[in-house]
């Protein structure tokens, strides 16, 4: 999905009800699907997360790693079975580094990141990993 900003109008997808005055969110691959900010908030602050590079280049591989070293080394392990081993915990790839943001112990997996690879988000990708 994509934050469209040009105020045009839309329906949406999930209320039904026609807009022209907001922002709201739009499908990239199939211009049938929209979303108002009522039935998909949209944040009031920018939120960040993680390149396409990172997630399709990089976390493969770290992920698998981080697996072997830590997890169940299972071969096709699903969100439950990796998350406690990359996104948090001692394992985590934030733990023991300092926040950028609020300057707290441990940091989030997008701070953990290197900078080329973290930014402003732009789209929302589901179950991306």
């Amino acid at each position: 999905m994509e934050l469209r900003q040009d105020k045009a109008a839309y329906s949406c997808s999930l209320c039904s009800l026609q807009k022209d005055q907001e922002w709201f969110w739009k499908c990239r691959c199939c211009d049938a699907i929209s979303m108002c900010p009522r039935c998909a908030p949209v944040p009031p602050e920018p939120v960040f997360g993680v390149s396409a590079a990172f997630a399709l280049g990089v976390f493969p591989d770290l992920a698998r790693d981080h697996l072997v070293r830590y997890g169940s080394g299972s071969s096709n392990p699903n969100f439950y079975e990796i998350a406690p081993v990359l996104a948090y915990g001692p394992n985590g790839l934030g733990y023991g580094k300092t926040c950028p943001r609020d300057g707290k112990p441990n940091c989030s997996l997008v701070d953990a990141v290197h900078e080329t690879h973290r930014g402003k988000v732009t789209h929302f990708v589901s179950w991306c990993w």
